[in-house]
This record gives structure tokens, sequence and C-alpha cells, in this order.
């Protein structure tokens, strides 16, 4: 009998694309099928780091930069009936070093990516000053919370750190 769950969610990843025209921080989108039901981790790893080789590229060269607020106002009239995309992830590299805001040192950041459309959860990260953070914000009506979320995401980084010691 087959099982009555997704095997995989469509996650949209953003990846930076070279400059397109004064657009300095132009990015392009990519696809990823996150596998669901996999319960081999590395197996995992191995299965969206594949994805991920091979819709870079073409992501990187076509962008989506919007050149007018028009073509910005199609694109946000179908987010928010799509139903291609479950999830956003992102990745900010921050400064390698400490940053300060008017002499205090900044210790510790959340990073947070808006939810738009009609997508359920984002998960965003940051690297600052050697260390890794993950903001995850869900769709309190159609997930869990974000608590019980973010649990699974640590058990499955600690996971991940515990086979690369």
């Amino acid at each position: 009998m087959a099982s009555p769950f997704r095997k995989t969610i469509a996650v949209s990843v953003p990846v930076a694309v070279t400059a397109i025209g004064d657009a300095r921080n132009a990015v392009g989108f990519m696809i990823i099928d996150l596998p669901l039901q996999e319960t081999d981790l590395e197996r995992a790893v191995a299965i969206v780091a594949k994805q991920t080789a091979a819709a870079k590229p073409s992501a990187r060269a076509a962008g989506t930069t919007f050149r007018s607020p028009r073509v910005a106002g199609i694109f946000d009239k179908f987010a928010k009936r799509q139903h291609m995309i479950g999830a956003v992830v992102s990745n900010v590299h921050g400064p390698r070093g400490p940053l300060t805001l008017d002499g205090a040192a900044l210790v510790q950041l959340w990073p947070l990516g808006p939810l738009a459309g009609n997508v359920r959860i984002g998960f965003t990260a940051a690297s600052y000053n050697d260390k890794f953070w993950i903001g995850i914000q869900t769709d309190a009506e159609h997930l869990p919370p974000a608590s019980k979320i973010a649990q699974a995401v640590e058990r499955a980084l600690n996971e991940i750190a515990s086979t690369t010691s």
C-alpha cells in the first residue's frame, strides 16, 4: 500500500546571479525536491546535492530581477495562487568577524525571511562570527508550531554533524 504522505516537497532556493544592469544583488531561484521519506540522512544529503549541482547553473544564468512594478505585480498574483513551492530556503553569508552597534557587540541573530503567497514554511540561515543560525517561520494554520519543526531540524543537523566528525 502506498504511503498517504508526500515523498518530496518542492523548495525554492535563491541563488546569486551576476549583476543585471544596476541590480548588484540580483537573484535567481532554483526548485529542489527535498526527500521527505528518505531515512538515510547521507543519502538524503546526496540527493539534494545532486539536484543543486544540476539546477544552480541555469538558475544563475536566468535570474529573476523584476524590471518593472507591473512584472512584480504579476509575479505577486501568481505567488498567491501557486501550488508548486511548499517551502523557501535561504542562506545569507554574514561577515567573518563580530559586528557592533554603537559600541555594543552583536552576539545573537535570528535570520528572518518573509513568507509570501501561499508558501507554508521558510528556513533562513545566516553564518555570522563562526556560528550558524537558522530562523524558521511557519504558517501556523496549516503546520505544526515552528518550535517542533526546529527540534526536528536540530536533530537532523546533529546527525549530519556526527557523521562528519
